[in-house]
């Protein structure tokens, strides 16, 4: 119902979060850490975020969003990268095993400043947003969605939403506003 909140601490170690996502019903949920001084990790829930596992699968990274499909097989995450720092390159990760393995995406040689990343309920659709722009992406193969990155604004694009069938995507920048695809 949303009236109570209840805390729960998951890792066994400090963690400092940067995401979470979670399947329409709530049952399947991931969670990431990607601040300070965090280890990277990727943590998953397949019982409505009632007990949590350390997915050992995924690469320790400084991750920024997560989305996870409805039946928890397809989870995509994105690193941040440093757009001051041509060697702190970011990256788009995608598991389609329900974190067993993560394969490296690479929609743009050289990307840095992926923000966040969004899925259609059952992950076959994917769009990520980077910091001067947006991609979009069908079954891993990245493509230039809509009329292309210069009219998604032209500043910091740092969330974006996508339809329960994947067919409209809304995004949101730092240069006051609000773009719908």
């Amino acid at each position: 119902s949303g009236a109570t909140l209840e805390q729960k601490q998951i890792a066994t170690a400090p963690a400092e979060w940067s995401a979470i996502a979670c399947s329409d019903d709530f049952i399947f949920q991931v969670a990431a850490e990607g601040y300070g001084t965090s280890t990277g990790r990727v943590w998953l829930s397949i019982d409505g975020g009632e007990n949590w596992t350390q997915n050992a699968g995924a690469p320790a990274a400084q991750w920024k969003s997560v989305t996870i499909n409805n039946d928890g097989t397809m989870i995509a995450a994105v690193v941040g990268g440093n757009t001051t720092n041509t060697t702190t390159l970011g990256s788009i990760w995608i598991s389609e095993d329900s974190g067993g393995t993560w394969s490296e995406q690479t929609p743009i040689p050289g990307t840095k400043s992926w923000q966040s990343i969004t899925s259609n309920t059952d992950g076959t659709m994917l769009a990520a947003a980077v910091g001067d722009g947006l991609l979009g992406g069908v079954s891993g193969t990245w493509v230039n969605r809509g009329q292309g990155p210069q009219n998604w604004g032209d500043g910091n694009v740092p969330s974006i939403a996508s339809s329960s069938v994947g067919d409209k995507l809304v995004a949101v920048a730092n240069n006051d506003n609000i773009f719908l695809s």
